[in-house]
């Protein structure tokens, strides 16, 4: 069995930045989706409701799998 080496803590610290800015932005901009969707009336139609559903599994990504992600990663 090969040894693996465990990652450069600089490499480490960068990708978690990196998954905590990305994860902010997808709960903004998706919550933007979503309050664009509930103020404006002429928005509900039936595709818009798709991509409101969309937007509200990627506010669950960003906010839930994201942080598990890289609590599991930092180990």
């Amino acid at each position: 069995m090969a040894c693996v080496d465990p990652p450069q803590d600089a490499s480490l610290y960068t990708s978690l930045v990196f998954y905590f800015v990305i994860a902010i932005f997808a709960i903004f901009g998706n919550g933007l989706v979503c309050a664009a969707f509930a103020t404006n009336k002429r928005l509900r139609i039936l595709t818009n409701y798709y991509v409101v559903s969309l937007a509200v599994s990627d506010i669950l990504v960003g906010s839930i799998n994201i942080p598990l992600w890289m609590y599991i990663k930092k180990e």
